[in-house]
This record gives structure tokens, sequence and C-alpha cells, in this order.
């Protein structure tokens, strides 16, 4: 309860108070805020750089045969177990880069840290299309023992960009 010293003067200075208090208080947060975004800035233009890098690939693998990309293909692709030669009897994409593409990781012969495959845990991720095409190249032969077709790497591409 408000006591009134004549005339309002009491519960006027407590609303100039509390005025002062929210001032302070939106002054302080809002440069965090705003500070907090700033930091974000460069990770979000670099997603948008691999993003139309991407969709350039994409493009691309569509001119050269490939039909509509699908996530659900993608993800089967990713998961999909194939015979190898010893000592990997069995291997996967999820083998080397784990079930979770938000976190690290590691070769299982050479033991290297991979850094994340999500675009939106890891920058780096997808920002040159030569950089896609060595990877795939690469990765494909290893894992199912031939390059991937356009429509295979499409269907990846299509599923990691979502992660």
């Amino acid at each position: 309860m408000s006591k009134d010293l004549g005339n309002g003067i009491y519960a006027e200075a407590i609303m100039v108070h509390r005025a002062e208090i929210k001032a302070k208080f939106v002054n302080r947060y809002s440069a965090i805020l705003v500070g907090g975004l700033m930091m974000l800035l460069p990770a979000c233009a670099s997603a948008n750089e691999s993003g139309a890098t991407i969709d350039n690939v994409l493009a691309g693998y569509q001119s050269a045969g490939a039909v509509e990309f699908s996530r659900q293909r993608g993800e089967a692709l990713w998961a999909k177990q194939v015979v190898g030669a010893e000592p990997f009897s069995s291997r996967s994409c999820t083998s080397c880069h784990g079930a979770d593409l938000k976190k690290p990781g590691q070769h299982v012969q050479t033991k290297k840290t991979i850094a994340p495959m999500s675009a939106a845990a890891n920058s780096q991720r997808y920002q040159t299309e030569a950089d896609i095409e060595k990877w795939f190249l690469r990765n494909c032969k290893w894992t199912f023992g031939r390059e991937c077709s356009a429509q295979e790497k499409g269907d990846f591409l299509t599923y990691l960009r979502m992660q």
C-alpha cells in the first residue's frame, strides 16, 4: 500500500523510482542481448553461404540427371550397413561420423577426429563445391566401394542440410 504524504507525492516518488529501475534493467540486458546477437552473425552468414553452396551443388546434380531429392533416402543411405573388406567387415557413414551429426566423429581406421557434419554445429562445413565433391569421392569409395551417383549425393546433401 502506498502512503500518501499529501497530493500524491509518495506515490509519484515510487513511480519515478520504478521507472529508473526499469530503465537500468532494460539498458543492461539490452546490451547483453545485442552483444550475443552480434556474436551469432558470423555463424548465420556462414550458414547462408553453405546453403547457397549446397543449392548450387544440388542444381548441378539435377542437371546431371538426378530427380527430386529425398531426405528420407539420404537418411537411409547414411545409416546403410555395407559389407566391406577386413578389418572393417561392416561399415556405414555412421561408423565414422556417428549418429548425432551435431557432434564430432572419429575415423575408424586413423582415429582422427572428424568435425560435425551438421552445418549448424560446424560453420566450416559445405563451404565450397570442390570440398563437397572431394569428400563425396573419398567417403563413397571407402564406405560403398564405389563413387556415389548424383542422385545419392543429392539425397545425402538434402538429409545433411536438415541436421
